[in-house]
Formats: C-alpha cells, structure tokens, sequence
C-alpha cells in the first residue's frame, strides 16, 4: 500500500555555491560522515551531494515530515546498496515514524546532471520490497 511520495530538485549550482560559501560546518550539519566519504571520492563531489540533499528533502515530503520540526538532516542518511542502488537508513524521529506507520519499504531514485539533481522516494506497507514477482501459470 502507497504512503507517501516525495520528489525534490536541486539547482547544482546553487547548491555549489552555499556549500562554498558555509564550507564544511554546513556540509557536516547536513550529511552523516559515511555520505561525505562517498561523495568525496567522486570526481564532482557536489552534484553527489546535491543528490543526496535532494533524496534526503524526498523522503521527508514523503513522510510528511518538517524540518522545521525537529526533524534532523542526518536523521536520513542515504547510502548505496550491494547493487549500487540508494538506501535510506533513517534513525531518531524519521525511524520512528518508519516503525510507528510499519512501513516496510522506501524505495529511490536519484539522478544528476551538470546542472541538476533529482530525487525521488516512494514509501510502500508491504513486503513486496517493489519487486515483480511473476507467478506460474497453470
């Protein structure tokens, strides 16, 4: 069952320059340590950052979450599965309401270009984890 989508996008060079311009204490009170070393490790660190600010926004508009709220930015923290595709590991209030609605799936999508970034978070109930699974016929 949908609970909740969420879709963001991020002007990468906006977001280049707020990076810029607050340095590292804004990065640090936005991304989780593990989301930074990914980052940092690709040839444009920013638009992989803009990515994950962007999914982190998603997945909050999901939820029907407000930062404003208490909700905080490291609270969601996107990671990449065995496959490369993105996770959220989500602890404090955002985990919370993930346990309390008994959601069992957010499923991502993310994308990047030079000029921007977009993500996309779809929660479901279920155990389905969004994968077909065909079945036989008789």
């Amino acid at each position: 069952m949908l609970v909740g989508t969420g879709v963001d996008i991020i002007d990468i060079g906006r977001f280049r320059k707020v990076a810029n311009k607050r340095g590292k204490r804004f990065l640090n009170r936005i991304f989780t340590a593990a989301e930074l070393s990914y980052c940092n490790k690709k040839i444009d660190k920013i638009q992989h950052l803009a990515a994950r600010f962007a999914c982190k926004e998603a997945i909050s508009k999901a939820l029907k979450m407000n930062w404003s709220k208490g909700l905080d930015w490291k609270e969601i923290e996107i990671t990449n599965n065995h496959s490369g595709e993105p996770e959220a590991r989500l602890t404090g209030q955002a985990k919370e309401a993930v346990d309390y609605l008994k959601i069992k799936n957010i499923s991502l999508s993310l994308s990047h270009c030079q000029d921007y970034a977009v993500a996309m978070a779809v929660i479901l109930k279920g155990d389905n984890n969004g994968a077909y699974r065909r079945t036989k016929r008789n």
